[in-house]
């Protein structure tokens, strides 16, 4: 896993954020199947994406505000080896989940995100340092906006363009 350390531009107490992430699970997952029954894929304690074997399989992804935690998920059904784009999309009024670029869940949501913990974003594992994702995680990206359904679209098919092994050809987008 990999730490980095708390600081001003990961508290994102605005009425907007974004996380995306490319995954590539080193196990077969979906309902029932895994190791563990949580794998985190980010976690930055009152925002993250994870994966939940014992919630039927879900990617879950979470934005906390105030005393709501405003969650979204979906059940998948990956092969080990396979590469998945997941994006989640908070704007203040919805909370967004995108698999591979197309929507998949979203829910009423209002206020501001809020975390202006001390806590550090664990990329690979909690917060609490266990729940380690198994597999690769790649172009992990936490936006203090709200990215829109086209570009989460645009990001699924053009962020990671070519794979070869362990090497991944990037093309890098502004914000």
């Amino acid at each position: 896993f990999v730490t980095i350390p708390n600081s001003l531009s990961l508290n994102i107490t605005a009425n907007a954020l974004t996380l995306e992430a490319w995954v590539n699970p080193g196990i077969d997952l979906g309902p029932g199947v895994g190791p563990l029954e949580y794998m985190s894929i980010m976690n930055k304690g009152s925002y993250g994406i994870t994966f939940n074997r014992d919630q039927g399989g879900t990617i879950s992804g979470v934005a906390k505000s105030g005393d709501t935690w405003n969650d979204v998920k979906t059940v998948v059904s990956w092969k080990a080896g396979e590469w998945h784009h997941i994006a989640m999309s908070y704007d203040g009024k919805e909370n967004r989940l995108y698999i591979d670029g197309v929507l998949k869940d979203t829910v009423v949501a209002s206020g501001n995100a809020d975390d202006s913990s001390d806590k550090s974003l664990i990329i690979g594992a909690s917060y609490q340092m266990h729940w380690g994702w198994t597999g690769k995680i790649d172009e992990v990206r936490v936006l203090n906006r709200a990215l829109s359904a086209p570009e989460i679209e645009h990001d699924a098919k053009f962020s990671l363009r070519e794979l070869d092994g362990n090497k991944a050809t990037h093309s890098f987008l502004k914000n």
